[in-house]
């Protein structure tokens, strides 16, 4: 999201820009919102980033997706159809993450990197991974 050295849409940062397109360019911001979704894996898996050239698959970010979505419908209206479709995205999303990141089974998902959290910096991955974080709790 750089037009230097970061030239993709990531997984998360897509959604924030969602957002902020939700107040005044609708279509815009649903277009925004689905694009990581048109290349999500049979699994449910969301690329990292993708870009013209290629997609990132070795990490992915939080699943802040359905959170996102619920912003950007307090700006603008969707269809039923547009909300069947998100519905179906998230599900796949979430069930990816339940089934393919919860390893000890204990309802807490566990990151692999910090780059998976968004927190690539933190102290919390000085230890190996898989790590699981208060963020990565499942309600």
């Amino acid at each position: 999201m750089s037009k230097n050295w970061m030239p993709s849409v990531w997984s998360w940062d897509h959604c924030f820009n969602s957002i902020m397109l939700s107040y005044h360019l609708p279509e815009l911001a649903w277009d925004q919102f689905m694009l990581l979704f048109d290349h999500q894996d049979a699994t449910g898996l969301l690329p990292d980033s993708i870009n013209d050239a290629c997609g990132v698959w070795n990490y992915c970010k939080p699943p802040i997706h359905g959170w996102a979505l619920r912003w950007m419908m307090r700006n603008m209206h969707l269809s039923v159809s547009q909300m069947q479709e998100a519905y179906q995205c998230l599900c796949k999303w979430t069930d990816w993450w339940i089934h393919f990141r919860d390893y000890d089974g204990d309802g807490m998902c566990e990151y692999n990197h910090g780059n998976d959290s968004g927190w690539d910096n933190s102290t919390v991955f000085s230890v190996l991974p898989p790590i699981a974080t208060p963020s990565c709790r499942r309600f």
